[in-house]
């Protein structure tokens, strides 16, 4: 993790080997996102300039491939059993749409709030009001 000085080409740096490293692992494991980049060297993407190489993705697009191949698509990057969460929108506009957590992405998307939160200056509640 950078601290939070670092400086603006490192956290690019970090975002772009990061980027990469996500790349090769949907390119390897995830069936829909082999089917959507096929044709796509996985070694295009290696920085966060390179993301136009990757063809952008609807909602309708996540949908259709949960309906051909219910109940969570092939959008898997790692088998059935490694998720523990499953969450899913409203349906407000159409189908509700699917997408599993495994620990280690739940833990992730908390910890993205947490610094959302820090930044806010929200507390958790059990601080002294004083």
């Amino acid at each position: 993790m950078l601290s939070s000085s670092a400086s603006r080409a490192d956290i690019e740096a970090q975002q772009s080997a990061r980027l990469a490293s996500l790349v090769v692992e949907l390119h390897r494991t995830n069936r829909f996102w082999q089917a959507k980049w096929a044709g796509l060297a996985a070694r295009e993407v290696k920085s966060l300039a390179e993301l136009e190489h990757l063809p952008p993705t609807t909602k309708a697009e996540l949908i259709a491939d949960q309906e051909r191949y219910p109940p969570y698509g092939t959008n898997l990057t790692f088998p059935r059993d490694a998720y523990t969460r499953l969450h899913q929108t409203s349906g407000t506009k159409g189908k509700p749409l699917r997408w599993l957590d495994t620990p280690e992405s739940w833990d992730w998307m908390l910890g993205c709030w947490r610094q959302i939160y820090d930044k806010a200056g929200v507390g958790r509640g059990d601080r002294d009001s004083s």
